[in-house]
């Protein structure tokens, strides 16, 4: 911790530590300047005593930040962009007639052949290559 300020009601920290700390309990903060590479997942807890103890369900956060490049935006927003500069096209595989239940997790299996990509347009002359993925949610 190398500073703490309570303004305006929130409670702001500034934190500094290593990039790799060798800690089996910490993960190494790594160059995730490339869009491919996403980006650092932040967890905080926090306490209402001097002491350390567990701080409930209540006093915890989490998020993600990129530490590394100079790019601006939403994660949205910059995935948008590096298909539109990289993409040759794009090709939407939609699991049809699959309700998503209310549920904490869901695994669903699907799979589309050659034949399936083929009737999608996908061409099949030359190496093909992902360069992204984006989650298409359709709720109706």
């Amino acid at each position: 911790l190398t500073n703490s300020t309570n303004e305006g009601g929130f409670l702001i920290v500034e934190v500094r530590r290593k990039l790799d700390t060798g800690d089996s309990q910490d993960r190494a903060i790594v160059n995730d300047s490339d869009l491919a590479m996403p980006p650092h997942r932040i967890i905080a807890a926090w306490g209402d005593s001097d002491e350390v103890t567990y701080h409930g369900p209540e006093n915890r956060v989490r998020g993600a930040i990129r530490f590394f490049g100079n790019a601006s935006g939403t994660e949205f927003e910059l995935f948008e962009k590096a298909m539109e500069e990289e993409a040759e096209g794009h090709v939407d595989l939609l699991a049809r007639n699959h309700t998503i239940r209310a549920v904490a997790t869901e695994y669903a299996l699907f799979c589309f052949t050659q034949q399936d990509l083929i009737d999608m347009g996908v061409p099949m002359l030359s190496e093909l290559h992902t360069i992204g993925i984006e989650p298409i949610v359709d709720n109706p």
